[in-house]
């Protein structure tokens, strides 16, 4: 799998990443686990990637209990999929989601006014890897 991403050539295992990730927060005692299906090499920026998939795991077990994990490549697609057993984003919040600085009062907790998922910026980072 090759993805481009503007000024970057750098080899990354997203499989690796990924579970690398997830073991991390394992041992600390977050509920999470990960299945590959083996290397997944794509190019790209693992410092941002890292990023990305670090807080939309720990969204998973902030907001729905536990995070699983999967990274699969059909054909020639890098697809990580990351179910949680919490509430979904409610349909009409779903694109507002995506903006910076959102809170979505049905998915978080009310002590807080609602979660914060800092979803903008991995949603543009993982745009921006293709």
């Amino acid at each position: 799998v090759k993805v481009q991403y503007p000024g970057v050539d750098e080899a990354v295992d997203l499989a690796a990443l990924v579970d690398s990730i997830a073991a991390d927060l394992a041992d600390t005692g977050t509920p999470v686990t990960c299945e590959t299906s083996g290397r997944t090499d794509i190019t790209g920026r693992p410092d941002a990637l890292r990023r990305v998939f670090r807080n939309l795991i720990e969204n998973a077990v902030t907001y729905g209990e536990r995070a699983r994990i999967t990274v699969s490549t059909p054909a020639d697609e890098a697809i990580v999929t990351i179910d949680d057993h919490g509430p979904a984003i409610p349909a009409a919040d779903r694109a507002r989601a995506f903006e910076p600085v959102v809170r979505l009062a049905a998915s978080g907790p009310t002590q807080t006014g609602g979660a914060r998922l800092r979803l903008s910026s991995s949603a543009h980072i993982v745009e921006g890897h293709g």
